[in-house]
């Protein structure tokens, strides 16, 4: 999940890590997240969009798929 101040939580983008990149003390710093971005032309046909962005990690949260 991408953190946005502007936003509550519920409405936080998921996107998913790509790369992750270290700092000189060799632990991640900054990571490129994909994201997908999904809607509807003006045909009501669906279409989907794809960005990657640099984020720091502070900047990220890590969801983990739970255990049974």
């Amino acid at each position: 999940m991408i953190v946005d101040e502007n936003l509550p939580r519920n409405q936080w983008t998921i996107g998913i890590i790509t790369e992750v990149k270290l700092g000189s003390d060799d632990r991640v710093r900054n990571v490129k997240v994909k994201l997908a971005n999904a809607g509807i032309d003006n045909k009501g046909k669906q279409i989907f969009n794809s960005a990657t962005i640099d984020r720091p990690i502070q900047k990220v949260v890590l969801l983990q798929k739970a255990e049974k």
